[in-house]
């Protein structure tokens, strides 16, 4: 494992470690690190660092003030009244993981219809209808954590012009 010791920590500037999930769980960073270093670092996991970027600067790029955080049971009750609603014979499940693969790809339900054939515009259908659900009730799901702050991070660089990355070799 690499060490956190290695890590220049220039003056004035705030590191970010972002833990990697492992089958035993995080790794714990937070053990490896003394305390002098830890104050300068923020920990978590991905989806939480940008949770903690979207909750402070989220304005910026139109998120409500609160919102909250769609889990997995939140998300498939969302995709299962659409998928009724619509009448629509695709399962929930993999309307769920297409989903999750478009987001993770950066498109929106819009640019998807712009690529996929027609047999897949039920897809869309049911994308955006989940994507105004999720802002009807102020929420993100753990893809949109990642994929707003992205957007967070381009549109507004000084969010984090206080901010270092640094990366851990495994």
């Amino acid at each position: 494992m690499g060490s956190f010791y290695d890590i220049d920590l220039r003056p004035g500037f705030v590191t970010i470690l972002a833990e990697i999930l492992t089958e035993d769980g995080p790794l714990p960073g937070g053990k490896l690190i003394g305390e002098k270093l830890q104050s300068r670092l923020i920990l978590g996991t991905f989806h939480s660092i940008c949770r903690r970027y979207l909750v402070k600067y989220g304005y910026l790029i139109g998120l409500r003030k609160g919102f909250g955080i769609a889990d997995s049971d939140d998300t498939r009750a969302i995709l299962r009244r659409i998928i009724k609603r619509l009448n629509s014979s695709m399962d929930m499940r993999a309307a769920q993981g297409r989903i999750s693969k478009h987001k993770a790809q950066g498109l929106s339900p819009n640019d998807l219809a712009e690529r996929v054939k027609a047999e897949e515009l039920e897809l869309v259908e049911i994308y955006r209808a989940y994507d105004e659900a999720l802002a009807a009730a102020n929420l993100l799901d753990s893809d949109d954590l990642l994929l707003r702050c992205g957007d967070l991070l381009r549109e507004h660089p000084e969010c984090v012009s206080n901010v270092q990355t640094a990366g851990l070799r495994l």
